[in-house]
């Protein structure tokens, strides 16, 4: 069988190498800009780790002799910036000198690991209020039953099924192998007919086998880990921010506290800005003193994450995602051999609502379905619209009439592509202009005190 015939028929398997191969290339994207966030984290971390080094050894040399790491450091920051260097040794500076923070943000990504280890699926069912189907309803059996056998058909432990109170009809993934989890609304079992819902329980179990739900868990700890650098960076200006990280610290876990700040980490834009940061006025008590020099710290949080986020990465993640799902529709396919019951389903779904009122925001990625509705910007939706799976689903031997859509304004996207243009590059020259404004900030508060500081100590210890 030909993967493209002229009459613009696709195979299945042809369907799902192109849309994994796109999906890739997207992804191997957002890891690249996911990796220099990260060495710029780093290497604005750098200063501070380096001085708290460089102080606690001379602190190690009030007692016993200790080299002058404070010095032989000033000293590589010289002939760093004196405009002699070569290329190759800048590289091997900024390398050495991202190696503290590249450290920390591997700690803090294990700690997250560490706190939530076995527990996502709880953390979301919390979040979501789901529940496990009623032994005396015959549908939700009925949907177990069908879930379970899907699954079993497409050579893959059965998941767990979960249901969701809401009269909108969608599906959600989460976790893989046996871990795994589906959760289907109650709208999805009285809103639609059999062979639709057992079509999209079908596409969900090829999304698991696809490694989809695992993907989402790995999605929501990148989500997490934004939030943590957010309110890491606004610790030590934001009460709110200590009060949250605190269950961090073994001996401040347990109880709601823990709840709260996975919450808090998962949802970074309600989260990541503490009602107290710049609330107080232009007074200043002695304790915001004391940490004025950690002030540099405050852009990453309040600048250089949100704007990476929200105008790169997700964009970015929301092309995966869409690949994704159509490679689910290619994958159920295969297992079906049954295009129409897919492009059916989809066509149901046109005039239902399948939104979904989430007090947690960063559970989107879970649906398989929309759930944020028409007003979404959907550059950074992660959902196909149903009129272009249809016609996928078309291409694969489906036949059915795709819902109406709206044709691009071509002459409306002509007038915003310039500016489109000038606002990827102000958000280009805001992520520079806030990187150099956080290291400019950190020197400028923690030069002179440490320095003043480093040759005390250095006196004191004799050299």
């Amino acid at each position: 069988m030909q993967a493209q015939t002229t009459s613009g028929r696709e195979t299945f398997h042809a369907a799902q190498a192109r849309h994994r191969a796109a999906a890739r290339r997207w992804s191997l994207l957002a890891g690249a800009i996911v990796a220099a966030l990260a060495l710029t984290i780093s290497l604005l971390f750098a200063p501070l780790a380096i001085l708290a080094v460089g102080l606690l050894a001379d602190l190690a040399n009030l007692v016993t002799p200790t080299p002058n790491l404070l010095g032989e450091a000033f000293k590589a920051f010289e002939v760093l910036t004196d405009g002699k260097a070569s290329a190759t040794g800048i590289t091997i500076g900024l390398a050495v000198a991202a190696i503290p923070g590249i450290l920390l943000l591997g700690a803090g990504w294990l700690t997250l690991a560490r706190a939530s280890r076995g527990q996502h699926a709880d953390v979301v069912g919390a979040a979501l209020g789901w529940r496990t189907p009623r032994l005396g309803d015959l549908e939700e059996q009925q949907l177990r039953n069908l879930v379970d056998e899907m699954a079993i058909a497409a050579g893959l432990p059965p998941p767990r099924l979960m249901l969701l109170d809401d009269d909108s009809p969608n599906l959600a993934i989460l976790g893989d192998g046996a871990d795994a989890v589906i959760v289907a609304t109650r709208g999805l079992l009285d809103r639609l007919p059999r062979a639709p819902t057992q079509a999209l329980v079908g596409q969900a179990i090829a999304a698991l086998g696809n490694g989809d739900g695992l993907l989402a868990a790995r999605m929501l700890r990148l989500i997490e880990m934004c939030g943590l650098l957010m309110l890491l960076s606004q610790a030590p200006m934001s009460a709110k921010a200590r009060a949250l990280l605190a269950p961090l610290l073994p001996w401040r876990r347990g109880g709601d506290a823990l709840d709260t700040l996975r919450h808090a980490l998962g949802d970074p834009w309600n989260a990541g800005f503490p009602d107290d940061v710049g609330g107080k006025g232009t007074r200043l008590t002695w304790r915001d003193w004391l940490r004025l020099p950690l002030m540099g710290s405050l852009l990453i949080g309040i600048l250089l994450v949100p704007v990476t986020l929200l105008f790169l990465l997700a964009p970015l993640l929301g092309l995966v995602w869409r690949r994704r799902r159509l490679l689910a529709d290619a994958t159920a396919v295969q297992f079906t051999r049954d295009p129409q019951a897919l492009a059916e389903a989809c066509a149901a779904l046109a005039p239902l609502d399948t939104t979904l009122p989430l007090k947690a925001p960063w559970l989107v990625n879970l649906f398989v379905l929309d759930v944020m509705g028409p007003g979404a910007t959907r550059v950074a939706s992660p959902y196909p619209t149903l009129a272009r799976r249809i016609e996928r689903l078309n291409g694969m031997g489906a036949a059915v009439e795709p819902p109406p859509t709206t044709p691009p304004n071509v002459l409306l996207w002509v007038l915003l592509s310039p500016l489109l243009a000038l606002l990827v590059f102000l958000v280009g020259v805001l992520l520079v202009l806030g990187t150099w404004l956080s290291l400019a900030l950190s020197m400028l508060f923690l030069g002179l005190p440490v320095g003043v500081l480093h040759l005390l100590l250095r006196h004191l210890g004799g050299g």
